[in-house]
């Protein structure tokens, strides 16, 4: 089992929902499972706490024991006691409500919270309405949604500005779990195990639940205390522990963070299913991606059909704020700062263009440009952008483009398409137009134009991996069938190689690094490129900042080593621009491995 200091180390900065509010959790009961088996630890999360489970076997251990015994468990509602260990757990639902208020449900239906974690799948919760849906019938959760949400968290944990709450571990429940058509169980039945948070939603009614078994105690007065009393802990607190807590000034900067959110997904084309104020953190991190996907353009994709798709968040942030001071001004305490700031829609807007602007700039590293180049570079993105997005498609659930849809990725990288010759297509309109800012633009790198295209190539390039179909197919195997020696280790592999092909931005890569090919290890990356500066050959590397020693991959920097690197250390992670000779000897075989993805030279036209 984890150590006092370990425990604390893990749940350091994730808030204590029972402490907030005494209505905010439901009690329940559920039985520990048997026959449970940890198939994933998210190594790279640990680390960053200064748990090395995959360098120490000794931590490994005792993290597998704690996840074990917090958290294999399901509900005693429609369980089997038979088939499950005969002893009572204790365990809680989190109260929220929504934007709109017509949920059926009075929160969390399948994820019981235990001290500062949460585990997603454990059953049908209290907190389950009258009007539940298959999914919530039951409340479990199967593998290949496990593995799903592990790869999703941690690449919009990387790329976006705030963050998600990741997927810290997965359970095999030693089960199956029936399907929609109840007939013979044909999935393994999994555990998603992750952080606490407090949502949004946590200040917002859930006026339309009923309970299940008509309890008293889950009525309407309770669920209003429950609203009231978030409300008046969040005005309550001051600038110093709002920022010890990670959470916005106030509503206003909240808003702004997941516009922010928003505009960096959709210039990068990922999409987590909807900012709802209930897969939302106070910080603005994202949490339950389970319609999240990568989508290969800017098209208005729309994976729920009562609500608005991809590229059109600011109405509901918009929506969700409204609501929320609705309610603190029932609450009486619209008049506290956290709450004081109007909220306009026209001004979420406005930020929103302008950071969305900002990351089509990134795509095409316009940042060595003139001025006026990198606004007309911007513009073009933004025309091209709008264009798509009057393209409105229900998404097929496997997340592919339909038949004969063109991308400018396609245009960019064809080495047949003439720059000159045409189609008047908008793709082809705009690689040309911006062919023709970077010929005029003034720069201090040499080849601006080469370095521009590799840029684009990398963050245009359609996320395959990423893709509903793809993944599933990967999956597959390891979710149809009891776990067999080396289902861990294969599941570990199957997460790592899915990341390491889909990542495509690091925030902390020089802009002048003009990156040719990518490769991950337990979280860490290598990135193989060109200084625009020097043309010389670099490797950037990104790694880990773990209980004070620096960490590449599974092994701990000697000293030699980080002399000759010369890091810059940020929070919990380091990086550093080297020499390609050096990188090698620091990364080790990692760096003679395969490339996760490559991104080519740009066609002779261009």
């Amino acid at each position: 089992m984890l150590a006092t200091d370990e425990l604390a180390a893990i749940s350091e900065g994730i808030p204590d929902l029972a402490g907030i509010s005494q209505s905010i959790l439901v009690q329940f009961s559920a039985h520990p499972l048997q026959n449970a088996s940890v198939v994933w630890i998210n190594d790279r999360w640990f680390a960053e706490r200064g748990l090395r489970t995959h360098i120490e076997i000794s931590v490994r251990n005792r993290v597998c024991a704690w996840l074990l015994s917090s958290f294999a468990i399901t509900a005693t509602h429609g369980s089997h006691p038979r088939r499950h260990d005969a002893r009572l757990f204790t365990a809680f639902a989190d109260r929220y409500g929504s934007s709109s208020g017509t949920s059926p449900h009075g929160g969390s239906g399948r994820v019981a919270t235990i001290g500062q974690f949460q585990v997603k799948g454990v059953g049908r919760t209290p907190l389950v309405g009258t009007g539940a849906t298959w999914m919530h019938s039951h409340g479990m959760a199967s593998m290949r949604e496990a593995i799903y949400e592990a790869i999703c968290g941690e690449i919009l944990d990387a790329e976006l500005p705030f963050g998600s709450v990741p997927v810290i571990a997965i359970i095999d429940a030693g089960e199956t779990i029936p399907n929609s058509k109840h007939e013979a169980p044909v999935e393994r039945r999994a555990l998603i195990v992750r952080p606490a948070v407090l949502r949004p939603a946590h200040m917002q009614r859930a006026a339309l639940f009923v309970s299940a078994n008509d309890s008293a105690t889950l009525g309407p007065g309770s669920d209003a205390k429950r609203t009231y009393d978030v409300i008046k802990y969040i005005g309550s607190l001051s600038v110093a522990e709002l920022a010890q807590n990670r959470f916005p000034r106030s509503l206003l900067d909240l808003c702004k963070r997941l516009v922010t959110q928003a505009a960096y997904g959709d210039a990068l084309r990922l999409y987590s299913g909807g900012l709802f104020s209930s897969n939302l953190s106070m910080s603005g991190a994202i949490l339950d991606f389970g319609v999240g996907r990568a989508v290969d353009d800017w098209s208005r994709y729309q994976p729920h059909a009562h609500a608005e798709g991809f590229g059109q968040e600011v109405g509901r942030v918009t929506q969700m704020a409204q609501t929320i001071l609705y309610y603190a001004r029932k609450a009486a305490c619209h008049d506290k700062p956290w709450f004081a700031e109007a909220v306009d829609a026209a001004q979420l807007q406005a930020h929103y263009a302008v950071v969305l602007q900002e990351v089509f700039g990134f795509i095409w590293a316009d940042e060595m440009l003139d001025r006026e180049s990198q606004l007309s570079l911007r513009a073009v993105m933004q025309k091209y952008f709008d264009l798509q997005q009057l393209h409105h498609r229900r998404e097929r659930w496997d997340g592919r483009r339909p038949k004969n849809v063109t991308w400018i990725y396609d245009y960019l990288v064809d080495r047949r398409f003439n720059g000159q010759d045409l189609d008047n297509g908008a793709e082809s309109n705009a690689v040309h137009t911006v062919r023709g800012i970077l010929n005029d633009a003034s720069s201090a790198i040499a080849n601006v134009k080469t370095h521009c295209w590799r840029s684009a190539a990398r963050l245009l390039q359609p996320r395959n991996e990423l893709t509903r179909d793809k993944v599933d197919q990967r999956i597959g195997e390891l979710t149809e069938c009891s776990p067999t020696t080396g289902t861990a280790e294969r599941i570990r592999r199957l997460i790592e190689d899915v990341v390491g092909e889909a990542r495509r931005w690091w925030f902390s890569v020089p802009f002048d690094v003009s990156i040719s090919s990518q490769r991950m290890s337990y979280g860490c990356t290598i990135l193989e490129g060109v200084s625009g500066t020097s043309g010389e050959d670099v490797l950037w590397i990104e790694g880990i900042v773990s209980g004070g020693r620096l960490v590449w991959g599974d092994r701990i920097l000697n000293d030699a080593d980080v002399q000759s690197i010369q890091p810059t250390v940020a929070g919990n992670k380091w990086h550093s621009t080297v020499e390609r000779r050096i990188g090698n000897a620091v990364a080790g075989s990692a760096s003679r491995e395969a490339a996760d993805n490559q991104y080519g030279d740009p066609p002779e036209w261009w």
